[in-house]
């Protein structure tokens, strides 16, 4: 069959323009074939660039499945442009790949979800300054410092070259908040590629490195700009496209402009989930195919994908610092770990040295001129290797000289001091930092608790307003009408409540922990009651501290805090018939902890850096931890994650040491 796109002008409906039937020759292995011929812009389509083309195509049509029911093949003026290369591209050119599943496996009649992940990270993952010299320096310090983070050496399989390390993670689905196994959204798998487009090659390099590709043909224009057009994560149902937003998953929700941000970025991602009709029925797509029904199998979804997304960010966050903190200076074990203070005083004492060579120099100036005037001087035999001598003079002479003329350039004390006050001023600007993230954090927590009261009294005014009504208290009426419209007034206040709240004065107190823990107690309950979570307080060896009352506030209601939000979790639920979370006090000791499954294996060695969580990333920031023992250690106190294992085989237990504060 074909028509005339000119034909389309003069009809008014599809039905007018005409459709005429004519017979070709079948194409081999393919069922159907278009044909579009006499393009007004040929130019366009004759260009060595078709990469608009291929993306277009690949967004419909997955590239990405090997037995896929429709396999395109595309030619221009005979020249064929395979669009199943596109997989081996990425093979060879990112430089990490995730692949992953979600499967459920009955045990004991009873569903279990676990989410798959296998990444795979090439050397050009860590850039530029990444040499094989430096490869088993840092794999050794990197597996030292955080053994359960599970990195791996790939196998010497010559199909898995390219591949430096992996990482395998297992997550249990009923350790994610939120999760409802009832609303499963079926089996999916799919593969996520990181690019750096900086290591990519020329269209002329990479044409060369395909043809010796067997079964490969070469790309068409660069790769660069095909897989700019595919970035971000795409979802295929039986090998079909769906349109949506190409940031779905938010991977730009936390990007910087900066090169501190090691996670995911959309615009170097490009990736895809494969579903399909029969086993994710439940996920079902808009009537115009862009994007998905928001019912409850489509929220379980994205929740998973999300995680499978702050898996891999906190897989490529570790593994850059670690990178960066394994090219830092070696120092001597039986030294002190070196500080700015140090350098510092190393800088003044080089330079007080090399002050003091100049000053011997100059000293010895005036013996050098005295020597090759008497060189000069010298005659008969010893005349010509006086004068050999006077050469060597001169030439020391204007060496001094030169450092002399150097002595004035710069004041080297004043540039030792000018750092030293600069360092002690950055560090009290990341304190006030600190303050401000965890004044910040706690604003956004009293946010979110005081709008369920405000909603109750609202409720409670408009219940009474309705009552009065009826008995023609108008006034009363009036008046319960204008004390609602108050609390919604302090609703919206405290819905933009400032995060920069100002810091409580660093005045120590001295606080009893016995009493402290009892008001804390009563501060709580009304929480606890309604999340069904028992906090039990055991006092064994009571003891005081001399420390800021809000500080220890602070410190163990964040603890607290992520108690209560593992004790929510499926898992928990599911295996603990009475949470609790428990506060020890023994001197010079609190510890805190819960019943619950307690921490993943993966994250224990990292548990207090920055930015490492389990969280969601819109539920938590992975700051509460660190902000926690920058505040102890800013009182020579600490947290550690103690080495005790609960049934579930974690690390679960919290302890405070404030020796240094205990009277």
């Amino acid at each position: 069959m074909e028509f005339q796109w000119s034909e389309f002008d003069a009809a008014k409906t599809l039905n007018q323009v005409p459709v005429r039937e004519v017979s070709a020759t079948p194409t081999k292995g393919f069922s159907t074939r278009v044909m579009i011929e006499g393009l007004e812009d040929a130019s366009h389509w004759k260009a060595a660039d078709q990469s608009e083309l291929q993306a277009r195509i690949s967004r419909l049509i997955s590239p990405f499945s090997k037995e896929h029911p429709l396999r395109v093949s595309i030619s221009i003026d005979g020249q064929e442009l395979e669009l199943q290369r596109l997989k081996q591209d990425l093979d060879l050119h990112s430089t990490g790949r995730h692949s992953f599943s979600l499967k459920r496996v009955i045990e004991k009649e009873k569903p279990r979800d676990t989410l798959e992940l296998t990444t795979e990270i090439t050397a050009d993952f860590f850039g530029e300054k990444w040499s094989a010299d430096n490869e088993s320096n840092f794999f050794s310090k990197f597996t030292k410092r955080y053994p359960k983070f599970g990195l791996a050496r790939v196998a010497g399989d010559p199909a898995q070259k390219r591949w430096l390390y992996r990482i395998v993670r297992n997550v249990d689905c009923r350790e994610i908040k939120d999760y409802q196994s009832d609303n499963y959204p079926g089996d999916f798998s799919g593969t996520i590629y990181s690019l750096n487009f900086r290591m990519l090659p020329s269209a002329d390099d990479t044409a060369q490195s395909s043809d010796q590709q067997v079964g490969a043909t070469p790309p068409t224009g660069s790769l660069k700009s095909l897989f700019q057009k595919l970035a971000g994560v795409s979802i295929y149902r039986d090998g079909f496209g769906v349109r949506i937003d190409p940031d779905w998953l938010d991977m730009s929700a936390n990007v910087t402009s900066g090169g501190s941000w090691y996670g995911l970025r959309r615009t170097n991602t490009v990736g895809h989930i494969d579903i399909t009709s029969q086993g994710n029925a439940s996920l079902v797509e808009k009537s115009d195919r862009e994007g998905f029904v928001d019912t409850a199998a489509w929220r379980q979804f994205l929740l998973l994908a999300k995680k499978l997304r702050d898996e891999i960010n906190d897989i490529y966050e570790a593994l850059r610092r670690g990178f960066n903190d394994s090219r830092k200076p070696k120092t001597d074990l039986a030294e002190k770990a070196p500080t700015p203070e140090g350098a510092i005083r190393e800088l003044s004492i080089q330079a007080k040295f090399g002050q003091d060579v100049r000053s011997t120099l100059e000293s010895q100036q005036a013996v050098l001129e005295k020597a090759a005037e008497l060189f000069s001087n010298a005659k008969g035999i010893s005349a010509k290797e006086a004068q050999s001598f006077k050469d060597q003079t001169r030439t020391a002479l204007k060496t001094i000289q030169g450092f002399r003329r150097h002595q004035n350039v710069a004041n080297v004390d004043a540039s030792v001091e000018l750092l030293r006050e600069e360092i002690q001023a950055l560090r009290s600007q990341v304190r006030t930092a600190y303050d401000f993230i965890a004044a910040g954090m706690a604003a956004e927590t009293l946010a979110h608790e005081v709008h369920p009261l405000l909603d109750r009294a609202s409720e409670l005014i408009l219940k009474s307003q309705r009552s009065v009504q009826k008995s023609g208290l108008t006034q009363i009426s009036n008046d319960l009408q204008g004390a609602r419209s108050y609390v919604r007034l302090v609703g919206k206040q405290v819905s933009i409540l400032n995060p920069m709240l100002k810091i409580y004065r660093e005045t120590k107190d001295t606080v009893k922990l016995s009493e402290f823990l009892k008001e804390y107690e009563a501060y709580v309950q009304r929480r606890m009651l309604d999340e069904n979570i028992a906090l039990a307080v055991n006092v064994a060896k009571p003891f005081t501290v001399h420390i800021p009352r809000g500080r220890l506030m602070q410190i163990v209601d964040n603890l607290v805090r992520n108690s209560e939000y593992w004790l929510q979790v499926p898992a928990a639920q599911s295996k603990v018939k009475a949470p609790t979370i428990t506060i020890e006090v023994s001197k010079p000791t609190i510890s805190v902890f819960d019943n619950g499954i307690g921490v993943k294996t993966e994250i224990e060695d990292r548990i207090f850096g920055m930015f490492v969580s389990d969280k969601p990333k819109d539920t938590g920031r992975g700051l509460g931890l660190f902000i926690t023992r920058e505040i102890l250690l800013r009182y020579g106190c600490d947290v550690a994650l103690s080495e005790t294992r609960n049934a579930h085989g974690r690390r679960y237990r919290f302890d405070i040491d404030l020796a240094s504060v205990t009277q």
